[in-house]
């Protein structure tokens, strides 16, 4: 340090740095932040370890990352959030449907624009300040710059190369996504800055060049993945978990713009702060009115946890209709303010921490299982780690592997359960349900549509599943049911198999207690007294859901009927257990 050119101060705060001078702590004032967190960690010694671990164990997640990404549901699911957030943190557009629907309309005409080759005037801006052409660029070497300088001159003729040629669109257009929101802040903030500065009486050149380079950080600030810290352990799970350093970054962004009032345009710290949290309180209220609306929806309530927590439903014409959250706004202004509306509506303290924990473990990223092993050790767990639910439904755990599977599962995976033999280590126990798991635990929706494809050439005489190839409902199509789902939901039927399992388990340990220690097996019937009260009951359910199996079995198998006809006697079998199960999340409540 330049003694003559740092200046001390007696306290902490975050425009300084700490150092120890013979052994007492001094603190320093950061001139330029940007540039010590840029510095910060270069002259750190490697641990080439750890780094092999970190390379090897960050293949998978690189490869999720990839293979998510470049996908048209996340895509459009992305550019909603961003637009959403942008909305909150800037003010973007007058209201957030005119913030989303702005965004897709670049995102569409930006991507054919990038296709004949042609940028918009702002992304060409972006890129003099560096804000883009970082990450999209990272794998142009010059052996594939020449690939695809190749490509271009000789054009795409067998089908390999018309799919790779559409592997490489879906990234440009993820990038484009990636981009769209970016383009807006940069154009929002340009013209607040210009003006500014124009009334402060620079040149027309001087304003445009502060106000771009203002504008570039404010674009570059929504998600900045330059700043990344030096702590190993840190950088080995930022690695190795997909999307967590963006959910890091998103936090830190938010907490800056909501608390601080940092990083938006160049208003006021307090007028920023509290324009965001108006902003944010029209969200809040509006997820208000949506949560008091939605407490009695049936179609509301059939869907699972993850699809509720994840989204704001929409129920028209019985189709629910999905648009995905921003992450860390949407806890603060979607996540609390619904679940503070229906605990006044009387919903249980349970439900509330059940929300707060996927939140906490789904939302904001803080599994910290890395993806090389987590679909391995959903597989022998039996739990799907985001929807939290058993992967084999209760009622068939009991089967022989082969036979676990369902009207979802793929034909692929039944092929790969047959081909594995049971000598192998662990191969009793790989089943059709858990090898779906598995491959869409390590390819994301990637492998959902390439199961969808793989189908659809399997299901044939050849291979022995034409039987069972029923229609699908629109709804459960790859890309459509990701924003659109059925009415009917599984969460009837999820309550009423935790009631079972519990009642299972509740009726295996008295049984045993009776045996060891009768006193205190009467000790334990009182405990769970309100569970048994229901045995009778779910039992009787259980014997009306057997009978609609097999029907709906026979339905499946049918060589009489044409798909049409059993996708609607189906409908009407299951349209008969939501109803039949239709009080059961209320009695798991009353359990607990």
């Amino acid at each position: 340090l330049d003694p003559e050119n740092t200046h001390k101060q007696d306290w902490p705060d975050a425009m300084t740095t700490t150092v120890r001078e013979e052994g007492v702590e001094v603190h320093y004032k950061i001139a330029d932040p940007m540039m010590h967190d840029t510095l910060v960690g270069v002259f750190e010694g490697v641990n080439p370890a750890l780094d092999k671990i970190t390379s090897w164990m960050g293949g998978p997640a690189k490869l999720l990352r990839e293979m998510v990404t470049r996908m048209p549901d996340f895509i459009i699911a992305n550019t909603t959030r961003d637009a959403i957030v942008t909305w909150i943190n800037h003010g973007t557009s007058k209201t957030p449907i005119n913030a989303v629907s702005n965004s897709m309309h670049r995102l569409i005409a930006d991507t054919l624009e990038r296709s004949h080759g042609r940028l918009s005037k702002t992304h060409k801006d972006l890129k003099r300040t560096a804000v883009l052409g970082g990450i999209e660029n990272k794998d142009f070497t010059s052996e594939n710059i020449t690939k695809s300088t190749v490509k271009e001159i000789m054009g795409e003729k067998d089908v390999s190369k018309l799919l790779t040629r559409a592997w490489d669109f879906m990234g440009e257009m993820s990038n484009t996504g990636e981009g769209v929101a970016r383009e807006r802040v940069f154009e929002k903030t340009f013209e607040e800055a210009y003006e500014s500065l124009r009334g402060q009486g620079l040149s027309v050149k001087e304003a445009e060049q502060h106000a771009m380079g203002e504008a570039g950080f404010q674009a570059k600030e929504i998600l900045n993945f330059s700043r990344r810290g030096a702590n190993p352990f840190l950088k080995f799970l930022t690695a190795t978990i997909p999307f967590l350093n963006a959910r890091i970054q998103g936090l830190d962004v938010f907490a800056r713009n909501a608390l601080s009032g940092t990083n938006i345009h160049r208003a006021d710290s307090k007028v920023a702060r509290a324009a965001l949290w108006k902003r944010g309180a029209y969200i809040a209220g509006m997820t208000a009115i949506y949560a008091a609306i939605n407490w009695d929806d049936e179609e509301y309530k059939s869907q699972s946890m993850h699809v509720r927590e994840g989204n704001w439903l929409f129920t028209p014409f019985g189709w629910v209709i999905a648009v995905p959250i921003p992450f860390e706004a949407g806890i603060v202004f979607k996540t609390i303010p619904e679940h503070a509306v229906r605990l006044l509506m009387g919903e249980s303290s349970d439900e509330l921490m059940e929300a707060v924990g996927h939140a906490a473990m789904q939302t904001l990223q803080f599994n910290l299982l890395p993806q090389a092993v987590k679909p391995m050790v959903e597989g022998a767990t039996g739990v799907n780690f985001f929807t939290g639910q058993s992967i084999v439904p209760y009622y068939q755990q009991n089967l022989k592997p082969e036979l676990q599977y369902g009207d979802k599962t793929s034909a692929v995976a039944r092929l790969v359960e047959k081909a594995v033999p049971d000598w192998l280590p662990g191969g009793e126990s790989v089943t059709p349900y858990i090898v779906d798991n598995t491959l869409r635990g390590y390819f994301g929706s990637a492998a959902t549509y390439a199961l969808a494809a793989s189908d659809a050439i399997l299901h044939n005489p050849m291979f022995g599943f034409t039987s069972e190839n029923t229609d699908k409902m629109l709804v459960e199509r790859p890309l459509v049911r990701r924003f659109f789902k059925d009415g009917i939901g599984p969460a009837n039927e999820q309550a009423y198999w935790s009631l079972v399992k519990e009642l299972d388990g509740v009726t295996a340990s008295l049984r045993v207690l009776s045996k060891q220690d009768p006193k205190k097996a009467i000790e334990y019937r009182k405990s769970n007294q309100e569970i048994m009260e229901l045995a009778s009951v779910i039992r009787e359910t259980g014997k009306m859901m057997s009978q609609l199996r097999d029907l709906d079995t026979q339905i499946k198998n049918s060589q009489t009927m044409t798909g049409a006809q059993k996708q609607s006697s189906r409908r009407v079998i299951k349209e008969r257990k939501a109803k039949l199960l239709s009080l059961y999340p209320e009695l798991k409540r009353r359990v607990g």
